[in-house]
């Protein structure tokens, strides 16, 4: 076998990584769409803290506005879990898209918000499945938005 230099490709892998926007509450906890996501605000905002009425303090000792502020979340296909127990799940959808890749399945769920995320998982379920989507906080990465 001949391969011409010419005729070879290096391509970047996709990055297929689900992100989307939890908004900060009023008694500064994350939530998207409604449902709160367990996660400590004083990590995700270095150098703040919880003032004695419940307020986020930031670095410079200012009260922080929630309205003002948003919180990116990243998580992996292979980190988010399908279940038929919608309920369960931060948010749910109807899966759309599906492709088996050797060892698993990467499903795109279409959410009724509009979002999609690509979830990896190794049983293979319904196109149209309705389905909840389980993030595991601990797999989930945080950045500031102001």
């Amino acid at each position: 076998m001949k391969v011409d230099p010419d005729n070879i490709h290096i391509m970047i892998a996709e990055d297929h990584t689900n992100i989307f926007t939890a908004d900060i509450s009023r008694d500064f906890s994350l939530e998207y769409n409604g449902k709160p996501i367990e996660a400590n605000i004083t990590e995700i905002f270095k150098n703040s803290s919880r003032a004695s009425d419940g307020a986020l303090i930031d670095s410079h000792g200012d009260a922080m506005d929630p309205k003002r502020v948003k919180v990116m979340v990243y998580i992996q296909p292979h980190d988010i879990q399908l279940t038929d127990e919608c309920e369960k799940g931060l948010v749910e959808g109807n899966i759309s898209d599906l492709i088996y890749k050797g060892d698993h399945y990467s499903y795109v769920v279409k959410t009724d918000f509009g979002q999609d995320f690509v979830v990896d998982d190794e049983y293979l379920w319904n196109m149209d499945d309705h389905v909840g989507l389980i993030m595991p906080v601990d797999k989930m990465k945080f950045k500031v938005k102001k």
